[in-house]
């Protein structure tokens, strides 16, 4: 299943999928949580490669085309690059992925002690097959009778 999703949301959902694999879950279960981390590792991998070539355009640099660091580790720029850099980091953070997810069946995680809040986090990635629509249950019959 194919999930558009913003840069910022790969960081979140990076984030929800380690707290989730702490589980102890069905092993088809943690191959497609494995397999989905992978491809948000990959997208978030790209976020910072290009977070990194901004920074290099963007910062203050020694005489020796070092970039200058202050005490907390963070670059340094200049006021008015400071808000180029800011401007363009927001619209990075904003930039949009397409990841084929692999999705888990809410069947598998009904004996796994996960928490609810985890769970609505990552609904997007949970089918839930323990629903029968009426419709369907009615067409079931139907071919069974005949």
């Amino acid at each position: 299943m194919n999930v558009v999703l913003k840069n910022y949301e790969i960081l979140n959902n990076i984030e929800w999928l380690k707290q989730f694999m702490q589980y102890e879950l069905p092993v088809k279960v943690g191959w497609n949580l494995t397999k989905n981390m992978k491809k948000f590792e990959s997208a978030w991998k790209s976020f910072v490669e290009f977070e990194s070539e901004l920074v290099n355009k963007y910062a203050l640099k020694d005489e020796t085309g070092k970039i200058k660091y202050d005490d907390n580790g963070q670059p340094k720029f200049a006021p008015v690059n400071k808000d180029k850099f800011n401007k363009e980091h927001n619209d990075l953070y904003m930039c949009e992925n397409t990841l084929d997810i692999l999705k888990i069946k809410y069947s598998d995680l009904e004996e796994s002690k996960i928490k609810s809040s985890l769970l609505f986090d990552l609904n997007y990635m949970i089918e839930d097959d323990s629903v029968t629509d009426d419709a369907s249950e009615r067409n079931m019959k139907q071919i069974q009778a005949n």
